[in-house]
């Protein structure tokens, strides 16, 4: 089954990403600036500053880590 994907740029990272898990976010390679996949519907849309939209997701929401 296709999915449709977004692809986005982590503004944040919240201090129990992966808590769960049993690692650390920056073990798993999600730092701020990092390039993202998840699905299109995933997450909480929120307006920040200047009326921008953004998008928050849970560390379960992201599908893949892009890397360059």
């Amino acid at each position: 089954e296709e999915k449709a994907v977004e692809l986005g740029t982590v503004l944040a990272v919240g201090n129990t990403a992966y808590k769960e898990f049993g690692t650390a976010a920056d073990s798993e390679g999600i730092r701020v600036g990092s390039k993202v996949s998840f699905t299109k519907y995933a997450g909480k849309e929120v307006k920040g500053d200047n009326d921008e939209l953004l998008l928050i997701l849970n560390d379960e929401d992201i599908i893949a880590i892009i890397k360059d």
